[in-house]
């Protein structure tokens, strides 16, 4: 009764630790699994595993479909079953570790109390301690079958608590995507009756801005056409004005253009009969200066037949000279008052 399943003495190796500790290896050819548990101290009383602190188990995540808003008290009442079935889990398999490790130990021991063939077993086993192993052994078997029963029948509630949350997801489930379309139906007649009135809004709005824009148009039309009007009046009797400025002026530029032409002929007409005296003039002179000079090369001709040369022939034909460069400056004198004559016509003819 006191070997274990799946030991056994001759594939075990059992060594205490620096720190009080009892590690269980299995050598090769089994399964490497390795048990840590205290040793055993019989002056201090046997602690309860029920006694001990089990890990707090981790909880169940939340719905992620469903509302926080929409669970039911059940559900809680789950979570608080399933963290017990978890609780009640790690004390089994804590119970079973610490049983497989006594057993291993209660074989251990034995095996080196009855090793030897000389020795009897209940010559030298200590009674009290023989009986007080057997009450341990005993206490144990019954805890491990009443940790089988009840997690036996945990096992079940889980599945019975799955089965019920399951249907009652199924219903939230259903119940939110009715919830859904209902809110959905009753967003849409909002949204739509706010469209309505908006619409309603926006269409009074524009008739109204339509009403303005046309009373701004007839009132800007009305006063365009006003300020037409007096801008064409004010225009003509501009342009009146300046046709009068403008015949008054023509009539004084007429007038003056009348006198300085008068004044211009009367000019002119002094001009030309002045000029008419000094070319008069400079033909006598002219005509004069020819019989001077025809006089003086005949002069000369006589002289030089005579080849008689004296100081007055010199001067003679020094002063013939200067008489003909006096004879070519009145010419172009004369031709100048021509032209300055000829100029004058022109100006009014």
């Amino acid at each position: 009764m006191l070997w274990a399943p799946k030991l056994s003495l001759s594939n075990i190796h059992v060594r205490l630790t620096a720190k009080g500790l009892l590690r269980i290896q299995l050598l090769s050819g089994c399964r490497k699994n390795t048990v840590v548990f205290q040793t055993v101290d019989r002056s201090k009383p046997k602690a309860s595993s029920w006694q001990q602190t089990p890990q707090q188990p981790k909880t169940l995540p939340s719905q992620a479909n469903g509302p926080p808003d929409v669970v039911p008290g059940n559900a809680s009442s789950g979570q608080r079953r399933c963290q017990s079935i978890q609780q009640l889990k790690g004390l089994l398999a804590e119970s079973n570790c610490r049983f497989e490790a006594l057993a291993v130990v209660l074989q251990h021991w034995m095996a080196k109390q009855w090793g030897s063939p000389a020795c009897t077993p209940v010559a030298e086993v200590d009674h009290g301690l023989y009986w007080q192993q057997r009450v341990c052994w005993h206490s144990l078997c019954w805890r491990e079958v009443c940790s089988v029963q009840s997690s036996e029948l945990l096992e079940k509630e889980k599945e019975e608590l799955q089965v019920s949350l399951e249907d009652a997801l199924q219903k939230l489930q259903e119940q939110h995507q009715k919830d859904l379309v209902h809110l959905e139906q009753r967003l849409q007649a909002f949204y739509q009756a706010e469209w309505d009135k908006v619409h309603q809004s926006y269409q009074e709005e524009a008739d109204k801005c339509k009403f303005l824009m046309q009373q701004q148009t007839e009132e800007l039309t009305a006063r365009h056409k006003a300020m037409k009007q007096e801008q064409e009046k004010n225009h003509s009797e501009q342009l009146d004005g300046l046709k009068q400025q403008y015949k008054i002026s023509l009539e004084e530029l007429s007038i003056s253009y009348k006198h300085q032409l008068q004044d211009l002929e009367k000019d002119m007409k002094e001009t030309e009969a002045a000029l008419s005296s000094q070319i008069e003039e400079l033909n006598v002179q002219n005509q004069a200066l020819l019989e001077k000079l025809n006089a003086e090369e005949n002069r000369r001709k006589s002289a030089e037949k005579s080849q008689v040369r004296d100081s007055h022939t010199l001067y003679l034909e020094q002063e013939l000279d200067s008489l003909k460069v006096v004879l070519d400056i009145k010419n172009q004198q004369l031709h100048q008052q021509e032209k300055k004559l000829m100029e004058l016509e022109k100006l009014v003819r």
